[in-house]
C-alpha cells in the first residue's frame, strides 16, 4: 500500500497476463498496475462531503429565510413611510382648515362680543337708573316722614329730588 497526501491509501494490484492479452495492450507490456481505494476511507470522505453539503444547504435555507425577512421588513418600512405621509398630509390639511375657520370667524366673533358687551353695558346703565329712582323715592319718603314728625305738612312742601 502507498500513502497519498489526501489521506487515502492506494492498494496496488498486479495480475499476470496471458500471452494473448499482451499483444492487445499497446501501451504497456507485462503486468499492469490497478489502484483500489480502501472502502472505509472512501466511506469517511463521502460522509464528510455529505456533512458539508448538509451544512451548506442549511446555510442556504437560513440565508433564504433572512432574505424573505429583510424583504418583509422593507415592505413594512415602505408601507409605514407611505402611511405616515398620508397621515401627515391629512393633519396639515385639517390644521389649514382650522386656521382658515378661525381667520374667517374672528371678525364675526369680535362683532358679537362687542354687541354683547354693549347690550350688557346698556342693561347695567338701565338697572343703575332704576336703582337711583328707587333710592330717590326712598330718600324723599324718609324726608316726608321726618317732616311729619316735626309737624310740617307734606302738601306744603315740594317733593325733593336729588
Amino acid at each position: 500500500m502507498v500513502a497519498i497526501s489526501a489521506g487515502l491509501k492506494i492498494v496496488r494490484y498486479t495480475a499476470g497476463r496471458v500471452d494473448g492479452e499482451e499483444k492487445e495492450d499497446f501501451a504497456q507490456a507485462g503486468s499492469k498496475l490497478i489502484n483500489f481505494y480502501s472502502p472505509q476511507e472512501e466511506f469517511d470522505a463521502v460522509n464528510k462531503l455529505n456533512e458539508v453539503q448538509t451544512v451548506v444547504l442549511s446555510l442556504d435555507s437560513k440565508i433564504a429565510s433572512m432574505d424573505s425577512k429583510v424583504d418583509k421588513m422593507m415592505d413594512i418600512q415602505t408601507f409605514m413611510k407611505h402611511d405616515s405621509g398620508i397621515f401627515r398630509r391629512a393633519l396639515y390639511q385639517r390644521m389649514d382648515e382650522v386656521v382658515a375657520n378661525v381667520n374667517s370667524s374672528q371678525p364675526a366673533l369680535e362683532t358679537s362680543l362687542v354687541r354683547q358687551f354693549t347690550e350688557h353695558q346698556l342693561q347695567i346703565a338701565s338697572d343703575l337708573d332704576f336703582v337711583k329712582m328707587k333710592l330717590i323715592k326712598l330718600v324723599n319718603h324718609f324726608k316726608e316722614m321726618s317732616d311729619a314728625k316735626k309737624g310740617e305738612e307734606p302738601s306744603s312742601k315740594k317733593i325733593r329730588l336729588l
